[in-house]
């Protein structure tokens, strides 16, 4: 259990620490880390749509582009 702890951040101590056996507590991590992985992966599509739509607005310089960029 305590390579568990020390491998996760402080916010998962209080679950990990609740569960009786390292496996229910790392079944438990697996489930966090589904949500974020779909959370990554939508991020990550939103991302790519923004800097594909990426265009010069009318009127901008450079220089704001840049700094938008």
């Amino acid at each position: 259990m305590e390579a568990l702890l020390a491998s996760t951040s402080a916010e998962y101590h209080k679950a990990i620490g609740a569960k009786d056996t390292a496996k229910a507590a790392w079944d438990m991590l697996a489930s966090f880390r589904v949500g974020s992985e779909r959370a990554k992966k939508a991020k990550a599509q939103q991302l790519r749509w923004e800097f594909d739509n990426l265009r010069f607005k009318s009127g901008e310089s450079v220089e704001d582009f840049a700094f938008r960029l």
